[in-house]
């Protein structure tokens, strides 16, 4: 049969033998006052060593045969005083200020009512309150007292105040050096600031003066360009006036050309037909 404990505290379940503030000062139980029992009665697992299941041997189907009870007393520990009342071990065990109990009587009598024998159960409840009790003393001495734990807190809370007093010391000289070098940018900046008003105001002045000759010169450079435009349109009419002239010159010459023309071929035609006539009267 194997019997598995399991103790838990409240300190406990942030680790064996750790500290903490608040289990002192939150007015839970001490260690005596808050183990927490859990007991699991399971069947022992199966080892290499093991016999195969053809070979495992059938339980008893009565446990009030003699058979079985004096297979199970040749596999329990021998008892120095077996009896029906278990005197020494019917001693309950108090958890959580009395909440709970252990009482190995009732349990001895449950026992015996699924058909173990009185030294049966006493061998069973002797082999539980054993495990119990290692199990308490190994929790024990993992676990710190008060008296520790007071002493780990006070040692903790003067470690902290030094702490304090020297981050309040560090955050005064660390503030003072910052003072001082906000003082020295806000100096750098403002002499920034002047250098870069001087400087714009000088190209400011450079780029007005290039402004208004650029602006002189452009007035220039139109008054030229007005002028050459006023020559170049007394030049076009000019051309254009004796351009006029010449065609009408032309024109006149053209029309008097053909005025000529036009006589001599009158004079030619009517010279031909007198000609023709004159050969027509010798003809006949």
């Amino acid at each position: 049969m194997h019997v598995r404990m399991n103790i838990i505290g409240p300190c406990a379940r942030r680790g064996l033998g750790a500290v903490s503030r608040s289990c002192p000062r939150s007015g839970r139980p001490t260690l005596s006052q808050s183990l927490v029992l859990s007991i699991r009665l399971n069947s022992t697992p199966p080892s290499d060593n093991a016999l195969p299941a053809s070979e495992v041997p059938s339980p008893p189907k009565s446990f009030g045969n003699r058979t079985a009870e004096s297979t199970l007393e040749s596999s329990l520990p021998p008892l120095s005083s077996p009896s029906t009342h278990v005197d020494p071990i019917s001693a309950s065990l108090s958890m959580l200020g009395g909440n709970t109990t252990f009482n190995t009587a009732r349990y001895a009598q449950m026992l015996q009512a699924e058909g173990f024998t009185a030294a049966q159960s006493d061998a069973v409840l002797a082999l539980v309150t054993e495990a119990v009790s290692e199990s308490m003393e190994n929790v024990a001495r993992s676990m710190v007292t008060k008296s520790e734990q007071t002493a780990e807190l006070t040692d903790a809370e003067s470690d902290f105040t030094q702490l304090r007093s020297e981050i309040h010391t560090l955050e005064k000289r660390d503030f003072a050096i910052l003072r001082a070098e906000l003082e020295r940018i806000l100096q750098e900046v403002d002499r920034m600031k002047s250098s870069m008003r001087e400087e714009v105001s000088r190209v400011h002045g450079g780029v007005r003066l290039d402004i208004n000759l650029e602006k002189a010169r452009i007035q220039d450079e139109a008054g030229q360009l007005r002028d050459m435009v006023v020559k170049a349109e007394e030049r076009i009419d000019k051309e254009m006036e004796s351009l006029t002239n010449r065609m009408v010159q032309i024109r006149e010459g053209t029309k008097a050309s053909l005025k000529q023309f036009m006589g001599i071929a009158f004079t030619a035609f009517l010279v031909y037909k007198l000609i023709s006539y004159q050969q027509q009267q010798k003809n006949r």
